[in-house]
């Protein structure tokens, strides 16, 4: 009886719980009413104030599946402010929950510490930092409305093309982890994707294209090394005249590599003059140095710095010019990277810093470009790298590593890590060379970087 009555009591209990909470439970407002969904932050500045723009997410009733999008902004002081007025603009708490881009204009170059900008985003416990970060030429509010007029998958078109970044040995780990890493680093340094956007007076390839590569695996096959402290001197002139000068001077940079557009108008194929604009991702990357732009380099450049960087770019492809031997004639040659290993050693040589690289790639011929192919076709030089390639493609890599160095030295910044893998193994030794030059912060200016490159074809 007693476990009969204690039963219908607790019966009750849960009756009344039921009828008293649920009905409002139900006449509770969604919690998606009380948010908006912010996919993508775009910041600009004009005098002292700043403009944010937010790309938001507008769901739409109706059958099947539908997105719209919107662009708010507002001005601020502060980064804070901005989105708070944004908050009130619209009666909803923000959601950054699904933000995945930071883009950032040029109106921002002249901040002295760029750093400032990215502490509201650290702080916030809903962003994640391994959103993208991005600069752009023109304003940051134009490169959002200009995703959005894309079509009504806006922020794919312009997140994909940056995304693969670091996969590509002419790209650069784009992401506000990266950066934050990179500023609170010995080297104080820090990088973002520059994304350009193309004016409706300028002519350019219409449609979206991006570079594939066609696999990812790796093979060993035959085998070419070389040892040399190639000096920029002994550069090939003919394969560097053939090649875009870099954004440091006032020259422009044609989009030939990882490159990736998206246009307003829906035509494709042929050149034409855009309607409103596209965007594209020519490989060029800004450098950050304590917080501030020092210098803009361009995919050759940058890719100068990939080929001996412990990161994850390991694809793409190379293209060499003028290449002669008993087949070819002034050939232009297309070489695919299917993969890239570095093994480095941090010595010292009279008390200067020296780092040996021995650079590992796997690599195919992907095409051959001359007049006349008569005595070429059937050959092996028509389906194999030939050691004449072999030899351009290695001259090459020790070519731009090199340059890059000297560009590394020229701004005294550092982003190959030299600082924190020379403490972390001579610890004793950097510390004494530390001790010995004139000021600490030029520890670039006498390094000096051996290259040993192996070449693997892929089978």
């Amino acid at each position: 009886m007693k476990k009969t009555s204690v039963r219908k009591i607790i019966y009750l209990f849960l009756l009344i719980f039921v009828l008293i909470f649920t009905p409002q439970a139900f006449a509770l407002p969604h919690q998606i009413s009380n948010k908006a969904i912010i996919l993508a932050i775009g910041i600009d500045k004009a005098d002292t104030q700043y403009e944010v723009s937010a790309q938001l997410l507008v769901p739409k009733n109706q059958k099947g599946f539908s997105e719209n999008y919107s662009i708010i902004s507002a001005f601020g002081n502060t980064i804070s402010l901005a989105l708070n007025k944004l908050e009130l603009n619209i009666g909803k708490q923000l959601g950054l929950a699904h933000t995945n881009m930071i883009i950032l204009s040029a109106s921002l170059d002249e901040e002295e510490n760029i750093f400032s900008i990215f502490d509201f985003f650290i702080r916030d416990r809903e962003l994640g930092n391994y959103a993208l970060i991005m600069h752009t030429d023109k304003t940051a509010k134009e490169l959002l409305q200009l995703t959005t007029d894309v079509n009504e998958s806006s922020v794919n078109s312009l997140q994909e093309i940056v995304i693969l970044n670091d996969r590509y040995i002419y790209g650069v780990d784009s992401t506000l982890n990266n950066f934050i890493n990179g500023y609170f680093s010995p080297s104080k340094t820090g990088q973002i994707a520059d994304i350009t956007v193309i004016s409706e007076s300028e002519d350019s390839t219409s449609g979206i294209s991006s570079l594939s590569d066609n696999s990812q695996s790796s093979g060993d096959g035959g085998q070419s090394s070389g040892n040399s402290e190639l000096p920029i001197s002994q550069s090939s002139e003919n394969s560097q005249n053939k090649r875009p000068a870099s954004k440091n001077s006032s020259n422009t940079q044609s989009s030939q590599q990882a490159s990736s557009s998206a246009e307003t108008d829906s035509s494709s194929g042929s050149q034409s003059s855009q309607t409103k604009g596209q965007f594209e991702n020519d490989g060029s990357t800004i450098i950050y140095k304590e917080g501030k732009k020092v210098a803009t380099f361009n995919s050759y450049e940058y890719r100068g710095i990939n080929w001996i960087s412990d990161t994850y770019a390991k694809k793409g492809f190379v293209e060499l010019y003028d290449v002669n031997d008993e087949y070819l004639t002034d050939a232009d040659i297309v070489v695919n990277i299917y993969d890239r290993k570095v093994n480095k050693q941090y010595n010292f040589i009279e008390g200067k810093p020296v780092m040996k690289c021995k650079i590992t790639l796997t690599v195919s011929l992907k095409q051959i470009i001359q007049s006349s192919y008569d005595g070429l076709l059937g050959t092996d030089s028509y389906y194999n790298l030939s050691n004449s390639i072999k030899e351009e493609l290695r001259v090459l890599v020790q070519r731009e590593v090199q340059e890059s160095l000297a560009l590394l030295k020229e701004y005294n910044i550092d982003l190959v890590k030299v600082y924190e893998n020379y403490y972390k193994y001579k610890p004793k030794k950097w510390k004494e060379y530390l001790n010995n030059v004139d000021d600490d912060e030029n520890y670039m200016q006498d390094l000096l970087i051996l290259t040993e490159v192996v070449i693997n074809e892929f089978n």
